[in-house]
């Protein structure tokens, strides 16, 4: 019982427990692993989807940059390779003949020079030589010839003349459309000069229908509508455009991008946005626009011509066929998103199966505070994977099952006012008790010649029955006395109506016992007659033995005049299957009156025979 007393009087109290609530709160592991867990899973996870948002991000618009690039690239070079060659050859042609003295004058060694120039590059379609007077000699690939001197165009040839006498390179004219031909045609105007003279333009015509088919097939293998602008309005190539019908009269117009058909080519210079998911390109500019509530992005870049216009190529897209790189950054995103949350669901379920047993441990230890000692079952986490888990179950329960064994001999009620007491039940202090004394009269003569099981079974029969009412009616049973038992009112927890107490107590216990030892006659089996002794006065209680072996008990004369008046009831009313004796101190402090008892005094004057009123 020492060892016991050790433990529960270290154990907070109900009072101590809620205090301690007071101070800090408290958190529960059965959600608070799960949030720890879940916030390292969170932790380690978040920083990865932002990296892996990041770097897709950054590779979606390095794609998109690059396939922006080659694609510009892959308009502008038929443009640069058909005309490039062409520059090259007149600039050349045009220093050949101005070095060449007479040859300008000799329409029979111009004519071989034109035609073998014409020869050399297919991409020609004829060779002008303009006068410094405005007069123009012309060569058509198909042979022909022609002299125009006064004509409409004069005016115009005498400026062209002008420019190039302030300019010393040859230079691009703006697109337009023969109205011979109905082409569209642009032409190389290249200056001969000798010895820093201007001598005249040797121009050549070069068509650009073939562009409009070759942009066509690129378009239609890479889903993109490709085109090539003049001063950013007219339209110099476009999928399926066709030429213009020939005229001998009527100047025709380029195509312009409003007139073409192309909503969305036609919008390509309003309202135009920054694009944000697409790395600036390395030689193309981007920007992207909303038509008919469709984004489409468009990609371009300016042609490094020497020209009187300004041409652009490029291409447009609608936003939709770029959607899958654009959205590869949220994609991944939206994974890793889903993943930390199938992680934390993951997580939460591993914490709480591995915060269940310790709840299930937290359940027990209050069963366990409660002197229950039955209700804590971990035998599930006996067989526990988790060695840790599976030990405490196990020390656990061994733990429980030696309490419950030690709960035997120590009465209930005194181990739970031991605990609400704490460490100072144990200390030794005066206080005023009412002892209770119960012996079995004649017990020595029933139990001759019995088996040692049949006198245990007796005795277990009587204190069932007694033990109970005692805890009942608030007492504490000090010990059991062979055939009888002591108990005390008053202590550990003082209690102004311990008499009272005592007395009604030993009433029930009379009432009961009579019942059981009437029942046993009437069925012929012989027993013996219960003694009850009560009084009341004071004692020592507290601790008293020594450090490996210690009792809660009392002592003093009190408990000596209780056993005495116990004994004084011997022979008295034999008729009766039990008796109560009385002292004059216990009757005093429980307020017992003739009106609701019926006192018989003994020889002693001290004490007296306690009946119900009832029984009388």
């Amino acid at each position: 019982m020492a060892r016991v007393r050790t433990t529960v009087s270290r154990l907070e109290t109900p009072a101590q427990a809620s205090a301690s609530d007071s101070e800090r709160r408290r958190w529960s592991i059965a959600w608070l692993l799960p949030l720890i867990l879940g916030a390292l899973v969170a932790g380690a996870t978040l920083p990865v989807v932002l990296v892996g948002y990041m770097g897709t991000q950054d590779v979606a618009s390095r794609l998109l940059r690059d396939r922006g690039d080659l694609l510009v690239e892959a308009v502008v070079t038929p443009i640069e390779g058909l005309l490039t060659p062409v520059s090259e050859a007149m600039d050349g042609a045009s220093e050949a003949l101005g070095a060449r003295r007479g040859t300008t004058g000799d329409p029979l060694q111009l004519g071989s020079f034109v035609e073998s120039l014409l020869a050399a590059n297919r991409h020609i379609s004829g060779i002008a030589l303009v006068s410094l007077d405005g007069s123009m000699r012309r060569w058509s690939r198909d042979g022909e010839r022609q002299l125009l001197v006064d004509d409409d165009g004069l005016q115009f040839r005498q400026e062209l003349i002008t420019k190039a006498a302030g300019g010393r390179s040859g230079t691009w004219s703006s697109p337009f459309v023969s109205y011979a031909s109905g082409e569209i045609v642009i032409t190389y105007r290249a200056p001969m000069r000798r010895d820093g003279s201007l001598l005249g333009l040797l121009t050549a015509s070069v068509p650009l229908n073939g562009l409009s088919p070759r942009l066509s097939g690129l378009g239609s293998e890479f889903g993109v509508v490709p085109f090539v602008l003049s001063n950013r309005l007219d339209i110099v190539a476009y999928p399926n455009m066709n030429a213009a019908p020939a005229s001998d009269d009527t100047p025709v117009e380029l195509p312009t991008i409003h007139s073409i058909g192309d909503d969305v080519l036609a919008a390509i210079w309003s309202a135009p946005r920054p694009t944000t998911t697409v790395k600036a390109l390395h030689q193309a500019q981007t920007h992207w626009t909303r038509v008919n509530e469709r984004s489409y992005t468009y990609f371009y870049r300016e042609l490094p011509l020497a020209s009187d216009a300004k041409m652009v190529a490029g291409f447009y897209v609608s936003s939709s066929t770029t959607e899958r790189e654009r959205w590869m950054a949220s994609i991944v995103v939206m994974i890793g998103l889903a993943l930390l949350v199938v992680s934390i669901l993951v997580s939460r379920l591993v914490a709480r199966s591995l915060a269940r047993p310790i709840v299930s441990f937290g359940d027990a230890s209050r069963a366990v505070g409660e002197l229950n000692f039955t209700a804590p079952d971990l035998s599930r986490w006996n067989a526990s994977r988790i060695s840790e888990i599976a030990s405490t179950a196990r020390a656990f329960s061994r733990m429980a099952a030696a309490l419950a064994s030690i709960r035997r001999y120590i009465p209930n009620s005194l181990m739970r006012r031991l605990i609400d007491l704490g460490d100072q039940s144990g200390r030794s202090q005066v206080r005023e008790v009412t002892v209770l004394f119960l012996d079995l009269e004649g017990f020595t003569e029933f139990s001759r010649n019995r088996r040692a099981t049949e006198i245990s079974s007796y005795l277990n029969g009587i204190f069932s029955q007694a033990g109970p009412l005692v805890e009942q009616y608030g007492g504490t049973i000090d010990k059991y006395l062979g055939d009888g038992l002591m108990a005390f009112w008053g202590a550990p927890i003082e209690d102004e109506k311990h008499a009272l107490r005592a007395v009604e107590c030993a009433l029930a216990i009379a009432d009961t016992l009579s019942i059981h030892l009437r029942a046993r006659k009437d069925v012929g089996s012989d027993g013996c007659r219960v003694r009850i002794g009560l009084h009341s006065g004071d004692v020592v209680v507290g601790d008293l033995g020594y450090e490996g072996r210690t009792d809660y008990t009392i002592v003093g004369d009190t408990v000596n005049q209780a056993k005495r008046t116990e004994e004084s009831a011997r022979g008295i009313l034999p008729e009766r299957l039990a008796v109560i004796a009385v002292t004059s101190r216990t009757v005093s402090l429980a307020g017992v009156t003739k009106e609701s008892h019926f006192l018989r005094e003994l020889s002693s004057k001290q004490s007296c025979i306690l009946e119900r009123a009832a029984s009388r």
